[in-house]
């Protein structure tokens, strides 16, 4: 066996296959001739090695950029308490409020009959850890009850702030958006955390 050369032939990883040319995982087989048997364990180990590495290093790198992902969604998201809306948003939406909604959610935003309170333990019960999507998405499609889908986009955002704002949600500099995207981005919360 000495003096006579012997093949070995690599697959990716790293592992030792009968036949040049053979398919595995869909890539060709390589070819390592040598007389030395040590030399081919050797240049199998090493193989063997290198695939273990780029799998190790290519995990570490998915762990890495799914942590950052989770780390800057937690960074972007707010609360209601960070001053989601402004007071002249509010305020705009105090008179659309007056308009579409007071006949059946009153003036107190308790609701009556079968309208939805949107104030106190009940309103916060309802959308309580939920994103403001949620409750832009209810009203933007199904309010005002006798005519759904009427209010703009731009009056459903200021008919939320309107609401934040009764509930003494603190107001901000930024008007409450209309993107839904950003909307998601905004919880709301019984109390800031």
């Amino acid at each position: 066996m000495y003096g006579q050369r012997t093949h070995a032939y690599l697959t990716q990883s790293g592992e030792a296959w009968p036949e040049r040319g053979s398919e595995v995982m869909g890539s060709e087989v390589d070819c390592v001739s040598t007389s030395d048997p040590v030399k081919i364990g050797t240049l199998l180990s090493e193989a063997s090695m290198k695939v273990r590495l780029v799998l190790a290093v290519s995990g570490l790198m998915w762990v890495v950029a799914l942590g950052h992902s989770a780390l800057r969604a937690q960074s972007t998201t707010k609360s209601i308490w960070d001053g989601v809306y402004t007071e002249a948003q509010a305020t705009r939406g105090g008179e659309t409020y007056k308009k579409s909604c007071i006949r059946c959610h009153l003036e107190t935003l308790k609701g009556k009959d079968d309208a939805a309170p949107l104030t106190g333990p009940d309103f916060m019960d309802s959308y309580k850890n939920k994103l403001v999507n949620a409750l832009y998405n209810k009203i933007r499609t199904s309010m005002p009850d006798d005519d759904p889908g009427s209010l703009t986009d731009a009056q459903v955002a200021d008919v939320i702030a309107y609401i934040f704002q009764f509930n003494k949600f603190p107001a901000g500099k930024d008007e409450l958006p209309t993107d839904t995207a950003k909307l998601k981005l905004i919880k709301i919360e019984p109390a800031k955390k």
